[in-house]
């Protein structure tokens, strides 16, 4: 019985196929360790619960060698424990590759849409992305740190701005001033940003008032770009 293209594939470092005795001990029976097991190739052969196993196909390694028996229906696949072992770290290796290069993929997309969408935000004075902790304690709809899940990412901005009656201060959301709700279910520093592939950047807005609000300027050539600011930062440093 030759090893098939299709076991190959499954078993790539085998390099020989045992099979049980026609009686088999009934302690495989009470085998736990799933799929596969240890032994070592002896001078008779490979022996596991007293039972010799036939070899089908392929060479058994050097007497003295670590094997790993891998099973597969009525067969035990034979790879040496060493090169199974490099395998699965190699394995282990390119998945975790695969996860970085999708994980930056997607760090990618999420600044590139961010990007975008603030792109459209024509506020004519400096401003960042900020987040307002809404606070629950641990309740139906706390992320599970104290934090409710309606927070969301504000326009923070960092200087003042009138517009006609509109009046905020540097530090105010767009949404809320600081006599109003700002001071109100929230902790900490209110600057926030995202973290991209390279560097960070402003969060995407993502509170329906602030955009509501964002939305009475309409002249991008009053646009002010927006900054990343590190939390901490004073507002009223002209310099930030």
């Amino acid at each position: 019985m030759l090893i098939s293209e299709e076991r190959k594939a499954k078993f790539p470092d085998a390099v020989a196929i045992l099979r049980f005795p026609e009686i088999p001990s009934p302690q495989w029976f009470n085998h736990r360790g799933g799929s596969q097991m240890n032994a070592v190739v002896t001078e008779r052969g490979v022996v596991v619960h007293g039972d010799l196993l036939e070899l089908v196909d392929g060479v058994l390694p050097a007497v003295g060698t670590e094997v790993k028996l891998l099973f597969d229906k009525s067969l035990l696949f034979v790879e040496k424990r060493a090169d199974h072992d490099a395998r699965l770290k190699k394995q282990a290796e390119e998945d975790e590759e695969r996860r970085r290069i999708a994980h930056r993929a997607q760090l990618g997309d999420l600044q590139a849409r961010a990007e975008a969408a603030n792109a459209k935000l024509n506020i004519p004075v400096r401003w960042t992305s900020g987040e307002k902790t809404v606070l629950s304690g641990l309740g139906f709809n706390s992320w599970g740190d104290g934090r409710n899940r309606r927070t969301v990412n504000h326009i923070l901005l960092l200087e003042a701005v009138t517009d006609g009656r509109f009046i905020r201060k540097a530090g105010d959301f767009l949404c809320t001033s600081a006599s109003g709700s700002n001071g109100e279910n929230w902790t900490g520093d209110p600057t926030t940003h995202s973290v991209g592939n390279h560097g960070n950047y402003v969060s995407c807005i993502n509170c329906t008032q602030c955009l509501k609000l964002a939305a009475r300027w309409k002249d991008p050539a009053k646009r002010i770009e927006p900054e990343v600011v590190e939390p901490g930062a004073a507002y009223d440093n002209p310099g930030f």
